[in-house]
């Protein structure tokens, strides 16, 4: 997939589709799918599809492993365009 580039933060971000990242995270898309409408991981929606920064989606999952609580969502989540969630 081709870089996207951000107007809001001024950087180039690859961003995965759901299969993408769930072959990189070796998790089910289901799953990925839910965590995302739940608002547990950062996502970028555009109607029923969904783009995700791997970096982003690692990071809050490193926080809520850290944090203890895996069905709390990542506080000050933002999606990749550094927009509020």
């Amino acid at each position: 997939m081709a870089p996207v580039t951000t107007g809001a933060m001024n950087h180039t971000t690859s961003l995965l589709t759901l299969t993408e990242l769930a072959v990189a995270l070796r998790v089910p898309e289901n799953w990925l799918r839910a965590e995302a409408d739940a608002g547990r991981i950062p996502c970028l929606r555009a109607g029923k599809r969904y783009r995700f920064a791997l970096a982003a989606v690692e990071a809050a999952l490193v926080y809520r492993a850290a944090s203890g609580d895996l069905d709390a969502p990542q506080p000050d989540a933002t999606a990749t365009d550094g927009s509020a969630r």
